[in-house]
């Protein structure tokens, strides 16, 4: 008998507003003992208009590529391993777990500085959660699986170069010690996709802390829903920052622990000499991993001199946090990138210097220039 994970109250729509309930569905922990453990999703007993309910597209021929036994087994799915054909089948959405909920998530987003109030998992579901060993609950998605409400006239597919590129960075960010989401599975569909050319087509297995987004709270926020701000704000508050119920201010709590993942982040790409192209607010995690690595942007450096921008949103996305204002068009927060920067070079070049390696020393980032007034 699997032992049970108890879950915040769930939020549930009633009429105009929204209330905590109890639900009966409180977040399963997957028994480790189970061969195949049973997936679970909170995040689908939200309001209806976080997400719609979408099916993954069937493929005609998956071959399975790619699959982490190691990653399995720290979630409790070793005992999918050793049939190919059954983990392509999985994995690339033909078949789904037991207990999978498939969902695309809603969402907005900055993108390079341009708001666009809607944009969602075009090409992605999320399947459900499991539970880890360490008992966190993890996000199970199938990226590439086929179109979504919010696809935008696209086919919803990805096709093979993405789904390698992805598999390949997360693990290598994953060995380096930065937090990123991690690979489970990559799937060739034996379809073919049309980009530039012809190209044959895949599907990615993400695993990630969960797929909170600061375009998440982005995309009520453009609708004055507040509401469903509140409910976002505490489902994320008891999924990743539970200790900030004790803080006097808890919302503003838990924007400075967003704001502290993040900048801790950023510090670990700058002291592994990586640069990010496409940091918009529909690809920042809540939780503080990055869930998309597939983009050529995507390179390394040999100085970690950086200059920042003010950021697109702050906690003006957050009405029931309050407003902190950057001043003169720079974020207040540059302080504890350059704290977290300073922190992690210093581990980065022990490491270094134990490993044998020649390292060239990283330029400390530049404090950000102030934006002229419009």
């Amino acid at each position: 008998m699997s032992t049970a994970e108890q879950l915040p109250p769930a939020p549930v729509e009633t009429g105009n507003g929204l209330e905590t309930a109890a639900r009966s569905g409180t977040l399963r922990r997957m028994n480790a003992s189970q061969q195949n453990p049973a997936l679970d999703n909170s995040y689908a007993r939200l309001p209806e208009r976080f997400y719609v309910r979408s099916q993954p597209a069937a493929v005609p021929a998956p071959s399975l590529l790619a699959w982490n036994e190691a990653l399995a087994r720290d979630l409790g799915l070793d005992g999918l391993a050793g049939d190919a054909h059954e983990l392509a089948q999985l994995f690339s959405g033909n078949k789904l777990p037991e207990g999978a909920d498939p969902i695309a998530l809603a969402y907005a987003g900055h993108q390079f500085g341009q708001f666009v109030p809607v944009l969602g998992d075009g090409r992605a579901v999320l399947l459900g959660e499991c539970t880890d060993r360490n008992g966190r609950r993890r996000d199970l998605q199938l990226k590439g699986s086929g179109p979504t409400p919010f696809a935008r006239r696209g086919d919803g597919r990805s096709s093979l170069g993405p789904v390698i590129r992805e598999y390949l960075l997360s693990e290598a960010m994953h060995g380096l010690g930065i937090p990123t989401t991690r690979a489970l599975a990559a799937v060739e569909t034996g379809e073919r996709v049309f980009r530039e050319r012809a190209m044959p087509g895949g599907v990615f297995t993400r695993v990630a802390a969960s797929h909170i987004r600061v375009g998440t709270f982005e995309y009520f926020a453009a609708k004055g829903d507040t509401d469903a701000l509140q409910a976002l704000a505490d489902y994320a508050i008891e999924r990743h920052y539970p200790d900030v119920r004790a803080e006097p201010a808890p919302y503003l709590a838990f924007y400075s622990r967003v704001v502290a993942a993040q900048a801790d982040l950023v510090a670990h790409w700058m002291a592994a000499g990586f640069i990010h192209g496409v940091m918009n607010t529909d690809n920042t995690a809540i939780s503080g991993q990055y869930p998309r690595i597939t983009d050529p942007v995507h390179s390394w450096m040999n100085s970690a001199t950086t200059r920042y921008s003010a950021p697109s949103t702050t906690t003006a996305d957050m009405p029931t946090v309050g407003k902190r204002r950057s001043h003169n068009g720079i974020s207040p927060d540059w302080a504890t990138v350059c704290c977290s920067w300073t922190r992690i070079n210093k581990r980065s070049n022990r490491n270094w210097r134990a490993s044998g390696a020649v390292r060239k020393p990283l330029a400390a980032p530049h404090e950000p220039q102030a934006r002229p007034e419009s």
